[in-house]
């Protein structure tokens, strides 16, 4: 168990190149699988997902060269082992390398995924697709093995739109000689994203990305490839929530604003300022005002990838808010930590009550997953005093140097070393002295 120390009170001021997109890169590597060839791929952000990615990519064969920001895939030797237990679970998007392994292979392996304790998210829609494709299960309570002798053209209508199932479908499509049409699909830019890597790779033809109807003309022959991974707009939402949460000024660089239009509806609707350009996002002022009702939903509605930052800064807006997840069931559990800072918040299901006008205070909090645990960050430097957020890898899941990145915008905030924490234990320790930064 990892954890930080913050002292809050400090504004953020300063600029910051937002990192490649987590969940466009993860399915990227997944499909990396249907290439016989090399992918290069530029942009890949450093956090702990993307290096359970890489191993899953090197248990199935695949040599990999990784520096900086680029990574280099050579997926000659790619056989369909199954992938190692000890890694699915460490990622859940560990499932999207089934489709891929039908689409080349016609057989699969994958451990029931891990990740985020935010709700139960089964893959069924998934499955339901992949049989309607063609594909055979054996399921156990820890593994899913698929067979597939031939995958067929088909109209799929997906009955929610999943984001993961789409993305999964789309790429066992690809193993299609013949078109597959998908209704009711995720329109989130990280579907785009994934359709126009498969298009690069030539593996397939593919209509209408960005919309709810994709068809799929399988059945290209690969090549070598080079593709940028896009922006992350959930990490460039955090960054400005950041911004906002301390009455800080700060441009965000490398993200199209269009992505996050509802993010920055909501920014202006608090009161901050926005300006925008074609990859930059300027945020200054404090989010000082009440929203009376926001509810998540599927893009290009509010993303429940954002809840938690609308939730930390409700808790100090004048007035009373009303937030509803409507995606995730157990997102809200946020608030009981952001109450031990004084928030105040009523969760009753998936609706929190946020009465506003609390003066946050330093506390002792644990994130439980990626999102929450940011926020977590983002309240403490906030709040009055010095606090402990426990639970920091979570965010290492999907941030890339948060902590020097706060810190070098103004926010006094550290990660305790990994010798602080072992002289801790020796000592039997269980108070953190008061000294900070």
């Amino acid at each position: 168990m990892s954890r930080i120390w913050v002292k809050g009170g400090r504004r953020l001021q300063g600029e910051v190149t937002v990192q490649g997109s987590k969940n466009a890169v993860l399915p990227i590597l997944s499909a990396a699988v249907l290439n016989p060839g090399i992918t290069e791929l530029e942009g890949v952000p450093d956090i702990a997902d993307v290096r359970v990615g890489i191993e899953i990519l090197r248990s199935l064969g695949a040599e990999i060269e990784w520096q900086g920001h680029r990574l280099s895939i050579d997926g000659r030797g790619i056989r369909p082992e199954p992938v190692p237990e000890e890694l699915g679970e460490r990622m859940r998007s560990s499932v999207l390398f089934l489709g891929p392994l039908l689409a080349r292979f016609g057989e699969a392996s994958v451990c029931r995924p891990g990740g985020c304790a935010i709700g139960k998210r089964p893959v069924d829609l998934h499955l339901e697709g992949l049989r309607q494709l063609g594909a055979k299960f054996d399921l156990s309570e820890e593994r899913i093995h698929g067979r597939a002798a031939e995958l067929k053209t088909v109209q799929i209508r997906l009955r929610l739109p999943s984001v993961g199932a789409t993305q999964q479908l789309v790429m066992a499509a690809c193993g299609v000689t013949g078109m597959v049409t998908l209704s009711g699909c995720a329109r989130e830019p990280e579907v785009e994203a994934l359709c126009c890597f498969l298009e690069a790779v030539g593996v397939a033809q593919i209509r209408g990305a960005g919309t709810s109807r994709i068809r799929i003309l399988g059945g290209g022959c690969c090549r070598s490839t080079r593709f940028f991974v896009p922006g992350d707009r959930i990490a460039a939402g955090t960054y400005l929530a950041a911004a906002a949460g301390t009455g800080g000024t700060l441009n965000v660089q490398g993200i199209s604003p269009w992505q996050l239009k509802r993010t920055l509806q909501l920014f202006r609707r608090m009161g901050c300022r926005i300006q925008t350009g074609e990859d930059f996002i300027r945020i200054s002022g404090r989010a000082r005002e009440a929203v009376p009702y926001l509810a998540t939903a599927p893009y290009p509605g509010f993303p429940t990838d954002m809840q938690s930052a609308f939730l930390t800064l409700a808790a100090a807006a004048e007035g009373k808010s009303v937030l509803e997840e409507t995606i995730f069931e157990s997102r809200l559990s946020l608030a009981e930590e952001l109450n031990r800072m004084g928030a105040g918040i009523l969760v009753c299901g998936r609706r929190a009550e946020i009465p506003g006008g609390a003066r946050l205070h330093g506390a002792s909090v644990r994130g439980s997953d990626l999102r929450s645990t940011s926020a977590l960050a983002r309240a403490a430097l906030m709040a009055e005093g010095e606090s402990r957020v426990e639970g920091w890898e979570h965010a290492e899941r999907g941030y890339e140097s948060f902590t020097e990145i706060l810190s070098e915008l103004g926010g006094m905030i550290r990660k305790e070393t990994e010798k602080e924490e072992n002289s801790k234990v020796l000592k039997n320790e269980t108070e953190e002295p008061k000294v900070l930064l």
